[in-house]
Formats: C-alpha cells, sequence, structure tokens
C-alpha cells in the first residue's frame, strides 16, 4: 500500500512560519514590556526556522517516494523564502548569544 500523498500539507507547513511572523505584525500588544515583545519575535522566527527546515526535509522524502515535482519546488521555494526573509537577523542573534557566552565583547 502506497503511503498517502499529502503536497498541500507540506507547503502548508512551509507557509506557516510566515503566517505565524505576519499575524503577530498586526495584533496589538497588551503589553509595554519590549523584551517580551522581542522574546516572543525571537522565539517564532527561531520555531520557524526549524518548522521550515522540516517542511524541507519532508518535501523531498514526499518526492522521493513518488511525489509532485511542483509540490516540491513549491514547498521549498515557500520554506526558503521565509529562511531568507528573517534568517540573517536569526544569525545575528545566534552569533550575539554565542559571543555573549564566550565571553566575547
Amino acid at each position: 500500500m502506497a503511503p498517502a500523498q499529502r503536497p498541500f500539507l507540506i507547503a502548508g507547513l512551509a507557509a506557516l512560519p510566515t503566517v505565524v511572523l505576519l499575524v503577530m505584525n498586526t495584533i496589538e500588544w497588551r503589553t509595554r514590556d519590549f523584551e517580551t515583545i522581542v522574546l516572543a519575535y525571537r522565539l517564532a522566527i527561531f520555531l520557524g526556522l526549524v518548522i521550515a527546515l522540516i517542511a524541507i526535509i519532508l518535501a523531498i522524502r514526499q518526492f522521493r517516494r513518488g511525489g509532485s515535482y511542483k509540490a516540491l519546488v513549491i514547498s521549498i521555494a515557500i520554506a526558503v523564502a521565509f529562511i531568507a526573509w528573517v534568517g540573517p537577523d536569526a544569525y545575528l542573534d545566534v552569533a550575539e548569544l554565542v559571543a555573549g557566552a564566550f565571553g566575547a565583547g
């Protein structure tokens, strides 16, 4: 029995981080604590990067099992677009965290 094809599920998973950040940009934050808002965005970005990588892996696995080439390209394009959009900020946050952990100024 062949596994079920889920190209829309994988593409939706790839699009989820972008949708979450766009929704976060439109909601009204009920706090004046800027650190809380920054922490929420950082958490959403890091989880979004993990979800995007999972979506890429799932899309490749689906394609190897006989999935659609179009679904592969669409899912990977959406995930890579998110990574390119938020990646530089996330990389700077990681670099700051690593530099702080090793005492570099």
